[in-house]
């Protein structure tokens, strides 16, 4: 089960046009010395020109934020490695 700020992370991935693997190994140690697995909450591919045919126009996603981070969403295709973390905030307190 995925916990709220897993979730949050999910859906707004999948309502900017991305397609989503949750839970995606990355790679299993399988030496004799170390085991283990690495991997991470999601996998989000998109591809350009992707929108919803009823109700969906491209203005519709969150074009700007993405070009803030230094993504074209509209022209290349993107894929990202997502590893959510979530809890409280620590602040010093004076």
């Amino acid at each position: 089960m995925n916990n709220f700020a897993e979730e949050l992370t999910y859906w707004y991935f999948r309502l900017n046009g991305f397609f989503l693997l949750q839970n995606y190994v990355l790679h299993n140690i399988g030496e004799e010395r170390q085991r283990g697995t690495a991997d991470a909450d999601l996998l989000a591919i998109r591809f350009p020109y992707v929108y919803e045919e009823i109700g969906g126009h491209s203005n519709d996603w969150d074009s700007e934020k993405f070009s803030e981070w230094g993504f074209n969403i509209e022209k290349n295709n993107l894929a990202l490695i997502v590893e959510v973390k979530s809890g409280k905030m620590w602040r010093e307190v004076k």
